[in-house]
Order: structure tokens, then C-alpha cells, then sequence
């Protein structure tokens, strides 16, 4: 996308103050991390054409949560403390903070180092997805390691939580029905009156 400045000719056409010669002024003004440091308060204010932050932002803010990687604490965490801090200073907000919790995530990684593009060690989940199912591969990132530690990536580890999201999981309307429609308790393979078990082989709903 780049900076709207580079589509101004009206910013970036001057002149040298020196020679007074035909001048470009520059256009790459701001570090990324300017523009990162408030983006959750604008998300607040995005119907607003007219000015940077409105009333609404202090209904969305501070956020409930924030779920980040360990290289953010350091860099966009330190940086957004600081911006939220100046528009509180400016009355553009009304809180001190702009997180109220903090859960560090661990880093994913591939034999033993940290997973990055860079290192060329990267998966693409998308062939993994296509294999076992979307819900496979998101069962494996939830379960291989609480959150807040460093996940080592295996490819069996995925392919071990396969079986789970294929079994049907029954419902509580479906449990209470019982099978073929039946209603009493005990769900599935009771009879109506919860008495003793029957056989789902017998009833459709007992198959695959």
C-alpha cells in the first residue's frame, strides 16, 4: 500500500531551498511501529471520516486481551504504552493503559529452532489441511502445548489428532431424543424409560 504521501505530487513537488531547483521531498515519514501503536483505538473509531479518534473509543478501550508473540513485549507493547499514553495526555482517550491483560504466546518450533520465514523452516498448513481437515491442525496448535510455551512442530502430531474430529459428537437435544427419536434418559442405547441398554446397530443413527 505504502504512503499516501507518495500519491500527493502537491506534498512530495517543491522546492530546494538552497538552489531552488526542483525538489522531492521525502515521502517514507514514519516508522511502521507510528502507525501499529494506536491501530486498536482507530478499529474503535472506524465510521468516524472526520477526525482520528472519537467518543467511541473509550467504550472499546483499553482492550480486555492481548495475545502476543515474546518479540512484541520489547517493541509494539513498549510502543503502544507510550502512544496511548500521549493521546491520553491529548484527551483523545480516558484510560491509562491500552491492555488490561497481557498472555505472552511461545514461539512455534521446526527441529529445534524457531520457526521464520527466514530460516526457510516454515510449513505451510495448507497441504495439512488439505490432508486431515482444518479442525486436525487446529487441534494439534491448541493441544501440543499451553499457549504460553514454545510449541515444536511435528507432522505426526498432527496426524494423531485426526481420528478426534472425525467421531460424531452428539448434541444434548440429540443426547436427550435418544436414538430414533426416543426420549427418556440415559441418551443414546436406552430405551425410553431408561431402562436397559439397546443395541444402536439396531437404529440408523447407530451408524457412521
Amino acid at each position: 500500500m505504502g504512503s499516501p504521501l507518495k500519491k500527493m505530487p502537491e506534498f512530495y513537488e517543491t522546492v530546494c531551498p538552497s538552489c531552488g531547483g526542483a525538489a522531492t521531498r521525502e515521502t517514507d515519514t514514519f516508522d511502521t511501529f507510528m502507525e501499529s501503536s494506536w491501530y486498536y483505538a482507530r478499529y474503535a473509531c472506524a465510521r468516524d471520516d472526520n477526525s482520528m479518534l472519537d467518543s467511541e473509543v473509550n467504550y472499546w478501550a483499553p482492550v480486555d486481551q492481548y495475545v502476543g508473540g515474546i518479540e512484541h513485549a520489547i517493541l509494539h507493547l513498549l510502543y503502544a504504552r507510550f502512544y496511548h499514553k500521549l493521546l491520553r495526555d491529548e484527551g483523545l482517550v480516558n484510560s491509562d493503559e491500552p491492555f488490561i491483560r497481557l498472555l505472552t504466546q511461545g514461539m512455534v518450533l521446526k527441529d529445534g529452532s524457531k520457526m521464520s520465514k527466514s530460516k526457510g523452516n516454515t510449513v505451510d498448513p495448507q497441504s495439512l489441511i488439505d490432508r486431515y481437515g482444518a479442525d486436525t491442525v487446529r487441534l494439534f496448535s491448541m493441544f501440543a502445548a499451553p499457549p504460553e510455551q514454545s510449541l515444536e512442530w511435528s507432522n505426526s502430531g498432527v496426524e494423531g489428532g485426526e481420528p478426534l474430529p472425525q467421531t460424531p459428537v452428539e448434541t444434548g437435544e440429540q443426547a436427550d431424543a435418544g436414538p430414533c427419536g426416543q426420549t427418556g434418559r440415559g441418551g443414546p442405547g436406552r430405551s425410553a424409560e431408561g431402562g436397559a441398554p439397546q443395541d444402536p446397530r439396531n437404529h440408523s443413527q447407530g451408524k457412521r
